[in-house]
């Protein structure tokens, strides 16, 4: 099941992003799992991707058996994504793991200045 959350972040500062995927209370084990943190426009479109191949920025970093998942992208780097698209930003986080991908976390991004 994704779980909903709403992200605001202020203009001009940095998108860090760090949780711990938990069942039943205990950390899931992520060890050979890769993950990829997706930003739609209103229109669909896609408008940039953290995943674990690409670095340094944006960053998307899975943890071992301690369950734990940090995406970082850069002010300069998500303005230049998001530049003249207003509101109606989505994201996704899309974890793979024993070859299953789900979307863990999902939800609207608001820029405010």
């Amino acid at each position: 099941m994704t779980a909903a959350y709403s992200i605001a972040i202020v203009e001009g500062e940095d998108l860090t992003l760090a949780l711990t995927w938990k069942v039943d209370g205990s950390p899931v084990d992520l060890t050979s799992a890769t993950a990829s943190f997706i930003i739609d426009g209103a229109s669909g479109d896609l408008l940039t991707v953290a995943d674990t191949d690409v670095s340094p920025d944006p960053t998307l970093a899975v943890g071992d058996a301690d369950g734990t998942i940090a995406v970082f992208i850069g002010h300069a780097a998500l303005q230049a994504a998001i530049v003249g698209q207003g509101g109606g930003l989505r994201y996704r986080l899309m974890v793979t793991l024993a070859g299953v991908t789900k979307c863990l976390l999902a939800g609207s991004l608001s820029v405010s200045d």
